[in-house]
């Protein structure tokens, strides 16, 4: 298979800002737009506008890496295949050809003997268990409703004793908690989320993807080193988790960590 150089490939947005209506109801509206941005031989990036189904359209254009840092900020939550991308672009706008990585693989997991239940607690029944996880929904549900009326100390009141409750979750439950960890980072509540993505991964410590999540959650923190330490962890976990390995070229790429770790 054919493998391009995407040592800076990956989802970039720009913000503009237009005009619509006339008179008194004029009014600044601000846009997002998407784009497909690789670096070039010479250190400048090409990047290209992607529509709404991730298609590269129109022009691409190569700005320097000023403009580029200024104007352009990485999406990782944002991943699509860039092979994919690239296969829908004219050969002449294409990165560079590069070699195959080789990716490292890992030795097989040791099976992980279930902990018991806590002292003296009688083990919870499949029933009990769906009963308590409609109840912590709503409770969830309850607390965006609080946060949306402005009413921020109950809603957190809600949003950390969901994680502090004291029940013997299953590791299927670390989807539940991971969803909402990511509800709360799309919320800014950060602190919080990293709460509910921690009690998901304490249910399923060999998730990559919660390892992912938890570096955005310190990305958006300006943790940069706890974000590239928990980006190396998702990667021991799976090498060839491509969101990862993006995310990680971008720390060492954009200046957000020093240069002494490049």
């Amino acid at each position: 298979m054919v493998s391009y150089k995407m040592e800076k490939g990956g989802i970039y947005s720009s913000k503009g800002t237009s005009w619509i209506g006339s008179g008194t109801t004029k009014r600044k509206v601000v846009s997002k737009k998407f784009w497909f941005a690789f670096e070039l031989p010479d250190g400048s990036y090409r990047v290209q506008p992607l529509t709404s189904n991730m298609v590269p359209a129109g022009s691409p254009r190569d700005v320097s890496v000023q403009e580029f840092r200024s104007s352009y900020e990485f999406e990782p939550d944002f991943y699509v295949d860039p092979q994919r991308v690239i296969s829908l672009m004219p050969e002449k706008d294409r990165p560079p050809l590069d070699a195959e990585p080789e990716i490292p693989t890992l030795p097989d997991e040791e099976p992980v003997a279930a902990e018991p239940s806590g002292k003296g607690r009688k083990a919870l029944s499949e029933e009990e268990l769906e009963r308590l996880e409609t109840e912590v929904r709503t409770d969830f549900g309850m607390g965006l409703t609080f946060f949306r009326t402005g009413n921020t100390r109950k809603a957190l009141e809600i949003f950390n004793a969901i994680p502090d409750m004291d029940v013997d979750w299953q590791p299927e439950h670390k989807h539940m908690f991971s969803e909402f960890g990511t509800g709360l980072r799309k919320t800014r509540l950060l602190d919080v989320a990293l709460k509910h993505y921690f009690k998901a991964l304490e249910l399923a410590p060999k998730d990559e993807n919660l390892h992912h999540n938890i570096a955005r959650v310190f990305y958006e923190q300006n943790k940069y080193d706890s974000c590239k330490e928990w980006l190396e962890k998702s990667l021991q976990i799976n090498p060839q988790l491509v969101p990862s390995k993006q995310f990680l070229s971008f720390l060492h790429k954009s200046g957000k960590l020093p240069s002494y770790q490049f």
